[in-house]
C-alpha cells in the first residue's frame, strides 16, 4: 500500500473501533448517561446520536 492508503486506512479503523466503544459504553445499562458519554467522546449530542444510531443503539430510550 502507498503511504497515504495506509494512513486513511488506520484513521478509519480507529474512528469505527471509537464508534463501537462508545456504544459499548451506552449499552452498559438502559441507565447509562449519554450526556456524560457524548462528552468523554468530545463529541455534541446529535453527533452521539448518529453514532449510536449507526451502531445498532436506539436514538431515543423510552420507546
Amino acid at each position: 500500500m502507498v503511504p497515504a492508503a495506509q494512513a486513511s486506512h488506520v484513521v478509519t479503523h480507529l474512528t469505527l473501533s471509537r464508534e463501537r466503544h462508545i456504544a459499548a459504553a451506552d449499552a452498559t445499562s438502559p441507565h447509562a448517561n449519554r450526556r456524560a458519554i457524548g462528552i468523554a467522546a468530545a463529541m455534541q449530542p446529535s453527533q452521539l446520536s448518529v453514532v449510536l444510531e449507526r451502531n445498532g443503539r436506539t436514538r431515543n430510550r423510552k420507546a
